[in-house]
């Protein structure tokens, strides 16, 4: 999903390579939780993850909303993802390897020892920063905190 996403605007095509090497282990954990009678997917943390990491795979989740709608607005589908939110645990999923330096936290990184980093084959940073065209360009998903 995020890689179709990714694919729909010339601001986020450098992004796909950084989504093929993660692949579906960099995906959250997802639970279904009801919050005010709306059955939303609470994702856990992903303790490895950089913040500006999440916020582009946030961006990436409403780019692929874009594709439910028509150029006029209008829905193609009755089938949406759920409405998600981070919830307040951190999950157990390993590391994903192959990613770019900077889809790492930096303060976990910084707890690994020598080997554990070179086992995650980093490659160079990419430019996470997201434009402001894109963040327009793209459908609001409504992110909260629990």
């Amino acid at each position: 999903r995020r890689l179709k996403g990714a694919l729909m605007h010339a601001s986020s095509k450098h992004w796909v390579d950084m989504l093929e090497a993660g692949g579906a282990g960099a995906q959250s954990d997802n639970e279904t939780v009801m919050q005010d009678g709306t059955a939303m997917a609470k994702a856990s943390k992903m303790r490895w993850r950089s913040n500006q990491f999440e916020k582009v795979l946030q961006l990436l989740d409403a780019l692929y909303l874009k594709t439910k709608f028509n150029p006029l607005g209008v829905a193609t589908t009755r089938s949406f993802p759920p409405s998600r939110f981070t919830g307040t645990s951190k999950s157990q999923k390993q590391p994903v390897k192959d990613l770019p330096s900077n889809c790492y936290d930096k303060d976990w990184l910084d707890r690994l020892d020598e080997e554990d980093r070179n086992n995650l084959r980093m490659r160079e940073e990419v430019d996470l920063t997201i434009p402001v065209a894109l963040k327009e360009y793209a459908i609001p998903i409504r992110f909260v905190s629990s």
